[in-house]
């Protein structure tokens, strides 16, 4: 048994041994302190990684279009079925089960080389011909998925920061669970999923005639997508570009982001001139550059006037959202860039001088 001085000289120790409330109050004082530090280091870490991600999708689209040019007597890579000329090979008894088979307009043709796709690489075997789209526009990655071999959806093909198609992916079957207000009415979509992050340049699948007289495509106001000129003149046109044609491959862009995503606070519209993003060039490198360090582009109907396309764009849900981060309501650009070039996949983005034609 203790005796008393033993006792005591214990709970001395004890006593020693106890932080007390200042001490204790430092202490969380420099942890809070710690954490203040290393937060935004550990954001900025976070950032950078997924910007690196963002690159190396990017560099792996340079490097697919260049080796499918090199296997595919130097075709573009580019949805590229032609009317009532494929049935004869591999995909034959599946092409012709898509609903709505309309195999007999350029149009229907792509429409189904996109959903035969979908269908062979990601297992979705009622997935329909949807005739309300023009899958080029936004689709156009489609064939090199194809040519890779890749099961869809991939994540290859969206920015690492890209949240709504993260959550699309996640439930290609059923496109409404992730909650987004996409455009369409039940079949059309079902394509969402499939969707990518980056953006063809429109020179690589369609014709970039200095003067069409009212046959090439340009943006819609209402939607962000493209609409005709006059009338549809698909043939010879979609899905027919040649990668020799391309004449400064190191200043024309030939994929980008729809959004800037990685730089500052706010995600917003590649339109905007201070929209800062990785680009992939026709030589396979890529690079962050400014949107609105690149040359404006041209009046895709007309190259040969000087005046770039200025367009309203239309915000939504779906889509990149304004420079002050809304949904709601529209901005009106003076140019579109990278998207329009001036002399399409003959022309120059960055670097030098828009390219000219005589009046």
């Amino acid at each position: 048994m203790l005796s008393a001085a033993s006792r005591e000289d214990l709970a001395g120790s004890c006593r020693q041994k106890a932080f007390t409330l200042i001490e204790l109050l430092v202490v969380i004082a420099i942890i809070a302190l710690l954490i203040g530090i290393l937060l935004p280091a550990l954001g900025e870490a976070r950032r950078v990684a997924k910007g690196t991600i963002c690159q190396t999708n990017l560099n792996q689209f340079g490097r697919g279009m260049a080796s499918y040019a090199s296997e595919y007597k130097d075709h573009m890579a580019s949805l590229n079925w032609k009317p009532n000329t494929y049935f004869g090979h591999e995909f034959t008894n599946l092409a012709q089960t898509v609903q709505g088979d309309n195999s007999a307009s350029e149009l229907g043709a792509l429409q189904i080389q996109a959903a035969v796709i979908i269908r062979r690489r990601a297992g979705i075997h009622d997935f329909p011909q949807i005739t309300g789209w023009i899958p080029t526009v936004m689709y156009n990655h489609l064939l090199l998925q194809d040519y890779w071999s890749d099961k869809l959806p991939a994540r290859s093909v969206i920015c690492p920061e890209d949240r709504m198609r993260i959550e699309l992916q996640k439930n290609p079957r059923d496109v409404d669970a992730a909650g987004y207000p996409l455009p369409g009415l039940g079949q059309e979509k079902r394509r969402w999923p499939f969707s990518s992050s980056y953006r063809f340049t429109s020179s690589m699948w369609t014709n970039d005639a200095p003067d069409l007289n009212g046959g090439t495509w340009g943006p819609s106001g209402a939607d962000n997508l493209y609409t005709t000129y006059g009338t549809y003149r698909l043939g010879g046109i979609i899905g027919r570009r040649k990668w020799s044609e391309v004449q400064f491959p190191s200043s024309k862009v030939a994929l980008f982001d729809e959004a800037n995503r990685h730089f500052g606070k706010r995600q917003f519209l590649w339109n905007y001139d201070d929209c800062r993003q990785p680009f992939v060039f026709y030589d396979g490198h890529v690079e962050t550059r400014l949107t609105g360090d690149a040359n404006p582009g041209a009046n895709p109907a007309n190259h040969r006037t000087g005046q770039p396309y200025a367009w309203t764009f239309m915000a939504a849900g779906y889509r990149p959202p304004l420079r002050d981060g809304s949904f709601n309501g529209s901005v009106t650009f003076r140019a579109m860039y990278y998207l329009t070039t001036r002399g399409g996949i003959q022309g120059v983005d960055y670097n030098a001088a828009e390219v000219t034609f005589r009046p």
